[in-house]
């Protein structure tokens, strides 16, 4: 079915029953996918579907069921049902936000004519309840791109996982954040000068970096080559909702200025398993050590529960200041312990130090 003349439909459903049979539809206002006559939603079998509208939303159960989802718009893109596609292709060529969710996981690529998904500086938020999201490699230079805007992925299942496929690129100047319990960074994200946030979607998952692998059950596992593919001014890994986080590999994030971990639990490294980074924020709630001869230039902790103590070495000469929002090194009536192996250890002005004891 090819409806690509300027229609004028305020709702639209449709079922094509026969396998590998393509539809699409074109319409020159704002278009909803809802129920017509008993039809609900759009469905085909083994197919593409293919929209172009002024805007597109969709009504409670109007869903989309297809191979392959072709959107191209000048305004919003809304579809928020629990669609069930293969793969997302989508453009925006107005300053709209465009969201979409899948029930049973996706990939965004190439449909028809449309590589990726992108905006003209729009907000792009992608979600899939179960199952894996994938940044699939669409041939083209920012294969996920908002432009000056940010750009959400959210895998919400335990134990669901967003994958950045090799030679894929995920961009958005505004922020990149992407919250899943597993997360495989094959490819890029690039959000120049802004934050990337990496967290895991179920509470009080542990955190590893340096691992390789992403089979440790409830844990959040980032490798110092994954690190190394992201290029922000901070880079964000954790929550307030987060484990325990272990340091298991030398990190060494080329492509950041500031490295921010945060946690509901604590923080460690294993022997040679270094820090070096322009900018180090801790913030977590129970004990951090850290040491290791790490290469921190700027540091800022905060450990919140009382009687947790903060240790930190560094190899070199250290600044104790402001890191992504966090002021000074602060414990709740515990020491703090720094040690350098050479160089000074300085202090900006308010940046203080805050704890029973300090060595």
């Amino acid at each position: 079915v090819s409806m690509n003349e300027n229609n004028d439909v305020t709702t639209l459903a449709a079922n094509l029953a026969d396998v590998s049979q393509d539809f699409s539809f074109k319409d020159q206002n704002a278009l909803e996918v809802g129920t017509v006559d008993g039809t609900d939603g759009i469905t085909v079998n083994g197919a593409n579907v293919t929209l172009t509208a002024e805007s597109l939303t969709q009504a409670s159960g109007g869903i989309v069921n297809s191979s392959g989802l072709e959107l191209s718009t000048t305004g919003a893109i809304t579809l928020n049902e629990a669609n069930t596609i293969t793969t997302l292709a989508a453009a925006i060529s107005g300053t709209a936000d465009l969201q979409f969710t899948d029930a049973d996981g996706f990939a965004t690529g190439s449909v028809g004519s449309t590589d990726g998904v992108s905006t003209a500086d729009g907000s792009i938020t992608l979600v899939a309840t179960t199952g894996i999201l994938t940044v699939g490699d669409a041939g083209v230079a920012n294969d996920i791109d908002a432009g000056t805007s940010t750009a959400s992925l959210t895998a919400s299942a335990d134990g669901g996982r967003v994958n950045i496929s090799l030679n894929a690129d995920l961009e958005a100047t505004g922020g990149v954040t992407v919250t899943s319990d597993i997360i495989d960074i094959d490819g890029t994200i690039t959000a120049t000068g802004a934050v990337v946030t990496l967290k895991s979607e179920t509470a009080n998952d542990a955190i590893n970096l340096g691992s390789t692998s992403e089979a440790t059950a409830n844990t959040l596992e980032i490798s110092d080559a994954e690190m190394n593919n992201i290029t922000a001014a901070t880079l964000i890994i954790g929550s307030d909702a987060s484990g325990a986080i272990t340091i298991s590999q030398a990190l060494t994030p080329g492509s950041i200025t500031n490295l921010s971990l945060l946690s509901t639990e604590g923080l460690t490294q294993g022997s040679g398993d270094t820090i070096t980074v322009s900018g180090l924020r801790i913030d977590v709630d129970t004990a951090a050590t850290l040491n290791e001869a790490n290469v921190v230039t700027t540091l800022a902790a905060n450990v919140a529960d009382a009687s947790n103590a903060f240790s930190f070495k560094d190899n070199d000469t250290l600044i104790v200041d402001t890191v992504d929002g966090t002021v000074g090194v602060s414990t709740s009536d515990s020491n703090v312990t720094i040690n350098l192996n050479a160089g000074d250890l300085t202090q900006t002005a308010g940046a203080t130090f805050n704890g029973s004891g300090l060595e």
